[in-house]
């Protein structure tokens, strides 16, 4: 055989064959538009998500470096940066912190800092300079509002500070300020470095021991690359023991893309192959197609000495020109439905507040979007060209490939539309599958969403995160910034008196640390153990936890409540009654949060003191729900518990008269106007008071679920539409590939009622087909891919339901009528006797 081996030729031919299949090329670039601009929204959308949320994040740690040590003497400050992996780095040294009156309600700490330390923390002047002289300050917009100064460099500045536990007071001059960050949980005075050095000592070990901080180094650190900070961190752990000098040393959590609450991998990896599976099942359709169409002119091309790997080569090319065509639209629409989405998909994030949207340009989009499109074209596209390839050149001229090994068989009885459709339906088989399949995929999410909607228990989610109407404190998104001790008793008082309230629950806080018994000892060693073995902690926050171990102390919080409180407390084992608690003889401890157990059992004896001691009985294991409990882990440790005691004995104890928070029920219907009443309250209240209802929570809680929704919803549309696409495809080229056979019915006497009803009898068998395949194996495939996606929400509880595709039924069965009507009426226009002489 000769061997044809022209690049131009191979070309020409392509272009020939995409001139002949003008509408095959259509609907060619129409599903492969669909299936980019899916694929380009998805990344779109994630990326531009992944930076707003990033930004959000640096936003509320106040740092944009990737690695932070505190609290370090000059000595570990200087062996630190010399660390080799270090690419730029910056630092501050603390003073003390700013005791104005007019920051009573904002924590505000005076430091001296170089350049890239200020960038690190985003308090680098935008008016003016850092201070270089003795008596210059940089402020924020912040503070300066707090101050009541004007915003102009020169003005004299009158602070008051705290160092070596005396109160000094400096007038300065403004060098330069920047705009404060309400996000923030601090804000930083900077002054010059001599006068730092000038007004405190560097930290030693003793102090820093003690819990000083003045005097201590900060440590600011950018790495080569974002990847593997952790590793990082551990490594400059075990080269400069920080644990063992007290000091710390963490990554910053907003470059941590693969937390598990920071980046959906397997949503997004459940959503490219769904995206995939539909490209593909459309794009090898239309080639499958196509190439049946066209076999008699591929077998021809084998004959005259044309190979497989060049016929392979002219189907690859037309897809690939398609390809061209397609996929710079789908990426430029795609685009901008994903930047269109990201808002909705940032909505629900009640933590960071409302998060500006970043878009994202990154060419990453455009690039892993193109390819993924590329790579389904060209995977979608294989099997056809293969079958080009192998076909043999005499059989291709005798017939079709849904012809090839067709049996005669004896056929008895009454034929009937019913019994034609079938035949037909059987005669091309691997084209009904996929059509089957690309009807089932739409319904199949449809039916996941649908479930998806019902299995949100937003009872359980408001229980936890709310569980009264409102929650009133001091409490922020971080223990910095938080004051644990806000709501006075006036507030109290006024609140219990309004005609609306129903309960109050109160619940009051005091952090201790007291010495371990043996008991005690034992079952905190046993815990650390535990979290070592499941590897919770490891590295420096190891040793740092086994060195307060070894200090024989423990961190609690001594909690007060009363009985509207104790009504909320859940139990391990039976819950003791409010009068037996109330007696003043007992306590109850709290599990550790991270599930490793308690220091004490029931029965057991402590000793609590604050102003004054006593020793009380455990009485049970309990704990508050998150809304009502200390939502802080202890600075110094991460295993810290609760004591919960009558706010009577804790009263007696000498605990704070201020309650950390007040939980209010009010009458049913009356929400909104206490709602209102309760805005105007807090609004001046000083000291400064949250206010946290059950109804923006249960909105948030919605707007977490409904994201979702819109994921499912655009995704099953396009879906559905190419699933369409598919099946109008397919009628069109079956009926226009048989117009011979039926004009042969019609000229021995069937009339066209009854061919239109065979037809539409085959349109219902996919229909069914695919109702079938969604309600059965769809269901069964979507939900481990649920579970391990939304269904991993602690309030979800998955009902699988069928009701979305039997709602859908009346549009599907619409269009398995109409779709093959149409293409019949189509070729209908042509005459009989036309159709009986087209080859």
């Amino acid at each position: 055989m000769i061997k044809v081996d022209s690049k131009k030729t191979i070309r020409s031919v392509a272009k020939r064959f995409m001139q002949v299949n003008r509408g095959r090329n259509i609907i060619a670039i129409i599903a492969i538009i669909m299936t980019t601009v899916m694929f380009t929204s998805l990344f779109s959308a994630l990326l531009s998500m992944m930076k707003s949320t990033q930004q959000q994040e640096v936003r509320m740690n106040a740092n944009t470096s990737h690695i932070t040590i505190d609290n370090m003497t000059y000595e570990k400050f200087a062996e630190a940066s010399k660390f080799g992996k270090i690419k730029e780095s910056g630092y501050s040294i603390m003073l003390g912190t700013v005791t104005n009156q007019e920051f009573v309600n904002s924590a505000t700490d005076m430091k001296y800092t170089d350049e890239k330390g200020a960038e690190a923390v985003l308090c680098s002047p935008v008016q003016g300079k850092m201070p270089t002289k003795y008596n210059e300050v940089a402020l924020s917009t912040i503070t300066l509002d707090l101050l009541g100064l004007p915003r102009e460099v020169g003005t004299k500045v009158k602070l008051q500070y705290g160092v070596d536990g005396k109160q000094e007071r400096q007038e300065f001059v403004l060098s330069g300020y920047w705009r404060g960050d309400p996000l923030s949980s601090v804000q930083n005075v900077w002054v010059s470095k001599a006068f730092c050095e000038d007004k405190v000592t560097k930290a030693d070990l003793t102090s820093i021991e003690k819990g000083k901080t003045e005097g201590t180094y900060s440590l600011y650190i950018w790495c080569e690359s974002i990847f593997h900070l952790e590793d990082i961190v551990n490594e400059m752990e075990r080269q400069y023991h920080f644990s063992d000098v007290y000091s710390r040393i963490y990554s910053n959590s907003a470059y941590d893309f693969f937390a598990d609450d920071a980046f959906p991998l397997d949503t997004v990896i459940a959503m490219i192959l769904i995206i995939f599976a539909s490209g593909y099942l459309i794009i090898y359709n239309v080639f499958r197609i196509s190439v049946n169409s066209d076999i008699r002119t591929y077998g021809l091309l084998k004959n005259i000495g044309t190979t497989g790997r060049q016929l392979k080569s002219i189907v690859r090319r037309q897809a690939m020109t398609l390809s061209v065509i397609g996929i710079p639209l789908g990426l430029l629409i795609g685009y901008f439905i994903g930047l269109g989405m990201t808002p909705y998909l940032l909505s629900d994030n009640s933590v960071m507040g409302v998060i500006p949207v970043q878009p994202s340009v990154n060419p990453l989009i455009f690039i892993i979007a193109g390819l993924f499109a590329a790579l389904t074209v060209y995977i979608g596209c294989q099997m056809p060209a293969r079958i080009v390839a192998k076909i043999s050149p005499v059989d291709a001229v005798r017939m079709n490939l849904e012809e090839e090994n067709r049996k005669s068989r004896k056929k008895t009885g009454k034929t009937t539309p019913l019994f034609m459709a079938f035949s037909n339906m059987r005669r091309s088989w691997k084209k009904a599958v996929l059509v089957v399949i690309s009807l089932a995929l739409p319904m199949t999410l449809l039916n996941a969403s649908y479930s998806i909607s019902k299995s949100f228990d937003y009872d359980q989610f408001l229980n936890i995160y709310c569980s009264y109407d409102f929650d009133v404190s001091g409490i922020t998104h971080s223990a910095y910034s938080s004051n644990m001790n806000a709501v006075t008793p006036e507030f109290i008082e006024e609140v219990s008196t309004q005609e609306d309230t129903e309960k109050v629950a109160l619940i009051y806080n005091e952090d201790i640390s007291y010495p371990l018994d043996d008991k005690g000892y034992e079952n905190l060693a046993k815990i650390i153990d535990q979290a070592e073995k499941e590897k919770y902690i490891k590295g420096y926050q190891l040793k740092k936890e086994r060195k307060y171990l070894a200090s024989g102390e423990a961190f609690a919080h001594v909690m007060g409540i009363n009985r509207d409180a104790y009504e909320k407390m859940m139990f391990t084992g039976e819950k003791p009654s409010y009068d037996e608690f109330a007696t003043g003889d007992y306590v109850i401890v709290s599990d550790l949060v991270q599930g490793f157990g308690t220091f004490y059992d029931p029965g057991d004896k402590v000793t609590l003191e604050l102003k004054n001691g006593k020793e009380y009985t455990l009485l049970a294991i309990g704990w508050m729900p998150y809304d009502l409990s200390y939502r802080f882990g202890a600075k110094e440790t991460i295993f810290d518990g609760s004591f919960y005691l009558p706010v009577s004995e804790y009263s007696a104890l000498g605990g704070n008269e201020n309650a950390m928070m007040a939980g209010i029920d009010v009458k049913e219907g009356r929400e909104e106007a206490f709602d209102q009443w309760l805005s105007g309250r807090v609004e001046d209240a000083k000291p400064t008071l949250y206010v946290e209802s059950r109804l923006a929570v249960l909105e948030q809680c919605k707007g977490f679920s409904e994201k979702y929704y819109l994921i499912l919803a655009l995704l099953s549309a396009v879906l559905f539409a190419i699933g369409l696409l598919n099946f109008f495809n397919t009628s069109s080229v079956t009926i226009m590939a048989r117009r011979r056979e039926l004009a042969l019915l019609e000229a021995v006497g069937q009339t066209q009622r009854q061919i239109r009803k065979m037809l539409i009898i085959e349109g219902l068998i996919y229909l069914l087909a695919a109702v079938l395949l969604a309600d059965t194996v769809g269901m069964a495939i979507a939900r481990p891919m649920i579970f391990n996606t939304i269904g991993r929400a602690f309030f979800f509880s998955y009902h699988p339901s069928l009701l979305a595709s039997f709602v859908s039924l009346p549009l599907m069965v619409l269009i398995a009528i109409a779709v093959p009507v149409y293409n019949y009426l189509r070729m209908s226009k042509e005459t009989i006797v036309e159709r009986l002489r087209s080859d």
